[in-house]
C-alpha cells in the first residue's frame, strides 16, 4: 500500500513497568502503564509524565525546563529496568493515545 507506514511505526502498545530497586517507604513510584512503540522506548518515560531522562546528567530532569529534581529519587533510571518481567506489554493502545501518555501510575505517598 503506497504511503502507508510499516506496522512498527503505526502501532503503539501499552507497557506496564515495575521497579524493585527503589523501595523507600513513601514518596516513590512502584509501577506505571505507558504508551510506547517498543519496550525499550517505554523505559525512558517517567511515571509522573513531568520528567524526562537526561543522559548527560544521568538523571531525571523536569520536562519543562530541564532542571534536576532535588527531591528524593522517586523512580529508577532506565538502566535499572533490565530485569525479567519489569517491562511487560499489556495491550495495544487505542486511536488518539500518543507515545509517552501515562495511562496510570502507582505512587506511595507519605
Amino acid at each position: 500500500m503506497a504511503g502507508s507506514k510499516p506496522l512498527f511505526q503505526r502501532d503503539l502498545f501499552l507497557y506496564k513497568i515495575t521497579q524493585n530497586e527503589n523501595r523507600q517507604h513513601w514518596d516513590v513510584y512502584d509501577s506505571f502503564v505507558v504508551a510506547a512503540r517498543t519496550s525499550s522506548d517505554a523505559k525512558f518515560f517517567h511515571p509522573s509524565g513531568a520528567k524526562e531522562w537526561n543522559e548527560a546528567k544521568a538523571a531525571w530532569v523536569w520536562s519543562d525546563d530541564g532542571t534536576l529534581s532535588y527531591s528524593p529519587v522517586d523512580w529508577v533510571s532506565p538502566w535499572e529496568l533490565l530485569g525479567e518481567h519489569q517491562v511487560v506489554c499489556v495491550g495495544r493502545a487505542c486511536h488518539g493515545v500518543a507515545a509517552g501518555d501515562i495511562i496510570c501510575s502507582s505512587f506511595k505517598a507519605g
